[in-house]
């Protein structure tokens, strides 16, 4: 086992598996605060990825001992290195890192019984032979399960970002935090290879360069571009145990392992103090309230809302637009392809769109052009 997560109920663990083929598991105790006794269970992905089961493993000698091998022979969904796995504030849902591997040999699994996620058969045709249940998984993934519904998917694919400069690989160390209402999560990296563009922009030498990032869970569907890089490890080192606090200024990161050849202080192992994320944090929530205030200013002079002029906040703008009121809207780009539509609504994502010039048409006929940085 890799790692757990503990939940409010003082019965429930999950629990990560850090092997090929890797299994994510469910204790629950027996007695409330008490996991020396219990029952665990082996998870199964639902068809076409949606919802799954928990497989009940007996409570017997041979599971003490060989835990995964009974629960890939009961049909259990098998992964590709399972890291680490963390709740969210209110206990729905989990975020797991799937580290991946250069090679990953499913064959004798699913010979036994077991299945591959959904994401697999997409692996399975990318790279090497197609369709040999041999996945070249260089770059990883964070993967999002719904504890309502069982569901779990691939919530963020490791890779390159558009411009070249983020590159993010084999995620490992992962922390949750919420803070002034915006939720993020803070990744760490545990480079399985330097090739194939694992390496940080413009890193050199032999020793791999580990990143943490911060996302924005506020994002949908979130891609590398989406990525803030926070720190960086000293070479040869990972990064892992992150902690953020309460208030969200600090994050306390676990140095390990680093060359021993480096200068001091960097080829020691250390525990570090990152202070100024909560003024991370301040800026997008303070970039926030300011939208919200120039759209209460501007209402404020119509007795009726409806006879307000439509206006776009913010404009440029890098994530989302927000409008004043509610209508239905259609985003085009210059060739007067239809990109992005949505109905009733106050605020789009524009997160997918790459910088450029815009034009936004509403159910009324306004047209206004939108600048995307």
């Amino acid at each position: 086992h890799e790692g757990g997560q503990a939940m409010a109920d003082g019965k429930t663990v999950y629990l990560t598996d850090d092997f090929v083929p890797g299994i994510f598991y469910k204790f629950v105790s027996d007695v409330a605060d008490d996991y020396t006794e219990g029952q665990l269970y082996a998870y199964k992905q639902g068809a076409n990825g949606v919802g799954g089961t928990w497989i009940e493993i007996e409570r017997d000698l041979d599971s003490l001992i060989n835990a995964r091998d009974v629960a890939v022979r009961k049909g259990a969904t098998m992964f590709s290195r399972l890291e680490w796995v963390v709740a969210d504030k209110s206990g729905s849902k989990l975020w797991i890192t799937e580290t991946g591997n250069d090679a990953s040999n499913f064959n004798a699994g699913l010979a036994m019984g077991g299945t591959l996620p959904t994401w697999a058969a997409r692996l399975d045709t990318m790279y090497g032979l197609p369709a040999d249940n041999v996945l070249a998984d260089r770059y990883g993934r964070v993967l999002e399960f719904n504890l309502n519904n069982n569901t779990m998917y691939s919530f963020l694919e490791g890779g390159n970002s558009t411009d070249g400069k983020t590159h993010f690989t084999n995620p490992d160390g992962l922390a949750y935090g919420k803070i002034k209402g915006k939720e993020y999560l803070i990744i760490n990296e545990d480079l399985n290879g330097s090739t194939f563009g694992r390496m940080p922009y413009a890193a050199g030498g032999a020793f791999f360069i580990c990143e943490i990032f911060v996302l924005d869970l506020d994002i949908k569907n979130p891609t590398v571009d989406d990525l803030h890089r926070l720190a960086i490890g000293p070479y040869g080192s990972e990064t892992t145990g992150g902690v953020l606090t309460k208030n969200g200024d600090t994050y306390f990161v676990n140095v390990q392992h680093p060359s021993s050849s480096n200068p001091f202080p960097f080829n020691n192992s250390t525990t570090v103090a990152i202070r100024g994320f909560g003024n991370f944090v301040a800026a997008l929530v303070e970039k926030d309230e300011e939208i919200t205030q120039a759209i209460t200013d501007l209402n404020s002079k119509y007795e009726n809302i409806e006879d307000a002029p439509l206006a776009m906040f913010p404009n440029p703008a890098t994530r989302f637009v927000s409008f004043n009121k509610a209508t239905d809207v259609e985003v085009y780009n210059t060739a007067g392809q239809l990109l992005i539509s949505d109905f009733n609504t106050t605020r789009i994502d524009i997160s997918t769109l790459s910088a450029g010039v815009y034009y936004v048409r509403t159910a009324s006929g306004e047209n206004m052009q939108l600048i995307v940085e």
